[in-house]
């Protein structure tokens, strides 16, 4: 990405701190809003989720600890109110981590996670219907095996759930896949090959046009990219190269999206020779594996980055990157261009404040806002917090 005009001019240090401080009320004075701490009960929090209906109405889900466990957390904003936090998971014993959320059609949320003890891992599923909770089966259940990574969508017009994890220990892994038989029952199969040996691992699960799982398996070494498509005729899931594919990153696990005709789109970190950098690359790029710088911020490292495309076909970008306030959370979007995707200038909307922040998530709005949630780590020296904010661009 370009380099910020503030990033160029030579001004000391704790000046420009002093400067930015008190230029942020006339700055934000456009804002939709401030960051707000959006956690309350636990400690620890990390993973967050963010996703907005067609009524513009906010769900976050993240994990954190209370009382000494880990727990599933969901949160909904109506408007600018948020309402009570609710604790999802409904175990008395074990730790619930790695939640992953998807809408149907009506807007409701549904949720999925991993649940563990020394004894058992599990794939838990819950959804909202009517305002009331509902709790489905347990989708899967092992007691040799380890659960992990799930992953969630849902098919437009049918309101069919799919979801997707990992399943194994150490390097041996394979990919499983759940979805609705004509009772509505969850029937677990096995998505990635019997011959695919080696990790299988970080599986996703898109919709558009039609249901197929991506996923990173080892071969000679090297990380590759696999995927898995349903054929809604068979209901079983089959293999699928499409064209492109391979010019994916696979070996920096890249973070994966899709537009509504089921394109991809990757965007991950990587050094540049001298610090970590933003790079995103589209599916149908030649060049892709090189894949594009995009952040503004190249005298310091950036990592963790999150991306959307969006129904108005605009990508939304966020990720941490270090500046002189530390880490902060930074966000930029992209507008298609006959198939390139020219950026605006990225923003820095986190508050400054020294706390970690990382693990960004965004998801927009219909009237032209984005929603951005992220986490103030515990483990760097944080405040263990959930953050949020409503931001224009």
């Amino acid at each position: 990405m370009e380099k910020k005009i503030m990033l160029k001019l030579k001004i000391p240090a704790d000046i420009l701190l002093i400067l930015l401080l008190f230029l942020c009320p006339f700055l934000l004075a456009q804002e939709t809003s401030l960051q707000e701490r959006i956690s309350v009960t636990g400690s620890g929090c990390s993973n967050p989720r963010i996703l907005v209906n067609s009524a513009d109405e906010s769900f976050v889900v993240w994990q954190g600890i209370k009382d000494a466990r880990s727990r599933i957390f969901f949160r909904e904003r109506k408007g600018k109110t948020w309402g009570s936090e609710i604790l999802l998971d409904r175990s008395e014993w074990g730790d619930n981590t790695d939640p992953s959320i998807a809408l149907d059609d009506q807007g409701n949320p549904h949720v999925i996670w991993r649940h563990s003890d020394p004894e058992i891992s599990s794939i838990e599923y819950a959804f909202r219907l009517k305002n009331e909770w509902i709790y489905s089966q347990t989708l899967r259940e092992s007691r040799d095996k380890n659960c992990e990574f799930p992953s969630i969508a849902i098919e437009s017009g049918t309101n069919r759930v799919f979801v997707v994890w990992q399943e194994g220990r150490g390097s041996q892994y394979a990919i499983y896949g759940a979805t609705q038989d004509s009772s509505g029952r969850f029937v677990p199969v096995r998505v990635s090959r019997q011959g695919l040996q080696g990790y299988n691992v970080y599986p996703e699960i898109f919709i558009a046009p039609t249901p197929f799982v991506t996923w990173y398996g080892v071969n000679d070494s090297n990380f590759v990219l696999s995927a898995s498509l349903f054929n809604t005729q068979t209901e079983e899931w089959m293999r699928y190269d499409p064209a492109g594919f391979e010019h994916l990153p696979a070996n920096r696990l890249p973070f994966l999206m899709t537009d509504s005709e089921g394109l991809l789109y990757a965007v991950w970190y990587d050094s540049d020779g001298s610090t970590d950098r933003i790079y995103f690359a589209g599916q149908e790029d030649p060049s892709a594996g090189a894949g594009r710088i995009v952040d503004d911020n190249p005298e310091q490292m950036n990592n963790t980055p999150a991306c959307i495309v969006g129904k108005d076909k605009k990508v939304y970008l966020c990720w941490r990157g270090e500046s002189i306030f530390g880490g902060q959370i930074f966000l930029k979007i992209g507008m298609a261009r006959a198939n390139v995707f020219d950026f605006r200038e990225c923003r820095l909307i986190s508050d400054g404040q020294k706390l970690f922040y990382t693990q960004p998530d965004c998801h927009p709005y219909k009237e032209g806002s984005v929603g951005v949630v992220w986490i103030s780590s515990a483990l760097d020296g944080g405040d263990g917090a959930v953050y949020y904010r409503n931001i224009l661009p």
